[in-house]
């Protein structure tokens, strides 16, 4: 079973403050991606397909992946993994066989989660979104927009 966590990113090197906030750390390992806060919450209540990984630009459409998601029991399944630059509803051609989130790390679908771990990926991240202005608007926004059905965006 995979395990999921997250970093806290607050500022690069020069001490500027970025968005996103929250990296992806998947099996213990740092990906330099982020979680698309809205997209997670999502994805952590309902199977479907979800904007979950963004890069440091914070748009899908640039780096990011949507994931098709499927709850069973007391799993939580990554089943597919959809280019983020699709324009639209994901199509059979803009599916991944892969993902690189840094050289040497690459995963291939599906993984596997503890569905209440997973859960508490998005808790934890609620309790402190709201440190962070930025994060917190752009999460407001986007919940707003993936529950009107605009999840699929570049």
């Amino acid at each position: 079973m995979n395990r999921l966590s997250y970093k806290v990113i607050k500022e690069n090197e020069n001490m500027q403050p970025i968005c996103p906030i929250f990296q992806i750390v998947l099996d213990d390992k740092e990906t330099g991606f982020y979680f698309d806060v809205a997209g997670l919450e999502l994805s952590s209540k309902k199977s479907g397909i979800f904007p979950i990984v963004i890069g440091r630009c914070d748009v899908i459409g640039c780096c990011g992946m949507y994931i098709e998601v499927a709850q069973k029991q007391d799993k939580v399944f990554w089943k597919k993994f959809w280019n983020g630059q699709c324009c639209g509803e994901p199509e059979p051609d803009d599916e991944l066989k892969e993902f690189r989130f840094a050289d040497g790390f690459i995963i291939k679908p599906p993984l596997e989660f503890d569905i209440k771990e997973y859960h508490n990926i998005f808790e934890q991240i609620w309790k402190e979104l709201p440190k962070f202005k930025s994060e917190c608007e752009k999460y407001k926004r986007d919940l707003i927009d993936y529950k009107a059905g605009k999840l699929f965006r570049i």
